[in-house]
């Protein structure tokens, strides 16, 4: 789409509210990835020609390498999953938090890796979407989510009709920290940096 056709369609009531909405989205996913130790890196939100779409990545905190990382890891994935449609569905006002299909691919292979029988993954996706949805009516944990939504829209907006916007690592982290504050996986990185700085040997004079 050219910078004219970006604006235009930006200008109308209902694109703004759907990109919003996307942004909310992403911002849950962040947040999630935050409360159970991930390290959010990259949000975007992009205008296409075959869609809109958003995207938030994270880095891989130092407990995957704990005798449990793997249980943990596929329990985060679950929660942080979860928590996009989540913090969507909360902002937009629907009944229930809607799955994308990369979000209902990602969750059934998280669970599948936590329970073999259907019952348990069922049992597990019902206690998790509660607790996800819980969270936002906890801490600040919704002002977080609104501080990188509104940041990562505004993006869109001042993107003088490149149609795209991104958060870079420190700029999400400034904000989960302001708010949140630290998380268990930038609190063990950091550890281990000061650790691994320790075991330099000083320069000699």
């Amino acid at each position: 789409m050219k910078a004219e056709q970006i604006a235009r369609y930006l200008s109308r009531p209902s694109i703004q509210h759907s990109m919003k909405r996307l942004a909310y989205h992403e911002a849950g996913h962040a947040v999630g990835e935050w409360l159970t130790g991930f390290l959010p890196e990259r949000m975007e939100l992009e205008i296409g020609a075959d869609g809109d779409w958003g995207h938030t990545t994270a880095g891989w905190p130092q407990w995957l390498r704990f005798p449990d990382g793997d249980t943990r890891w596929w329990q985060s994935q679950v929660f942080s999953v979860l928590a996009g449609p989540s913090a969507e569905a909360y902002f937009g006002g629907l009944v229930r938090p809607r799955l994308s299909a990369t979000d209902k691919e990602a969750v059934n292979r998280a669970v599948a890796h936590l329970y073999a029988t259907q019952s348990g993954q069922r049992a597990y996706l019902r206690a998790t979407r509660v607790e996800v949805d819980n969270l936002w009516h906890a801490g600040n944990n919704w002002q977080a989510v609104g501080l990188l939504a509104n940041e990562l829209y505004d993006r869109l907006v001042d993107s003088e009709g490149e149609g795209y916007a991104r958060l870079f690592t420190d700029e999400i982290r400034d904000i989960l920290i302001s708010t949140l504050g630290m998380n268990a996986g930038l609190e063990e990185t950091m550890c281990e940096e000061r650790v691994f700085l320790d075991a330099i040997p000083p320069r000699p004079e």
